[in-house]
């Protein structure tokens, strides 16, 4: 996976949902990296504001394994929601989730 994939992922909650099944956390955290132009490790301890559970690092580790580990309980969450709005809320959170980008807040 290069940046390139990583960022025509972020194109909708679909196509996140397609990378987060085809693709290893290695391959997403390398590709995170990259397009955030930081160290992989710098990345992993990446501090989630909110999501952390007073975790003081590693948070991002946790994120991600959390996403790649329960993708179906997403999934499901998502296709039971009922308007665009919600729909486009949960796909920024997602997105934020696999790229820290304020963009997506």
């Amino acid at each position: 996976m290069n940046q390139t994939e990583l960022k025509s992922a972020f194109q909708g909650y679909d196509a996140m949902s397609t990378m987060l099944k085809t693709h290893s956390y290695e391959e997403i955290l390398k590709a995170a990296a990259e397009l955030a132009g930081m160290p992989e490790e710098t990345l992993e301890q990446y501090p989630m504001g909110g999501y952390s559970k007073g975790m003081t690092s590693g948070a991002y580790r946790f994120v991600l394994h959390d996403l790649l580990k329960n993708i179906q309980h997403y999934d499901w969450l998502y296709s039971r929601l009922e308007d665009d709005a919600s729909r486009l809320v949960f796909g920024n959170l997602l997105g934020y989730r696999i790229f820290p980008a304020q963009s997506f807040l």
